[in-house]
């Protein structure tokens, strides 16, 4: 993995980047994007993102 400012795109499931699942919890909390539709780009097929967007959503739906 790629430290930021590498100027270098990888994509890693939720929680094994560099960013971390709190960041994810901070962004999806926002009220900014309480409504905006999201794309998921992380690696694997349906399996994996069913798993990844499952987890979006629990985080979506503690928002305050």
């Amino acid at each position: 993995m790629d430290v930021c400012g590498a100027l270098k795109d990888r994509h890693q499931n939720l929680g094994d980047g560099e960013i971390g699942l709190k960041a994810f919890e901070e962004l999806i909390a926002h009220p900014a994007v309480a409504h905006a539709p999201l794309i998921l780009e992380t690696p694997g097929q349906e399996p994996e993102h069913g798993a990844e967007i499952a987890l979006l959503k629990k985080m979506r739906s503690k928002r305050k």
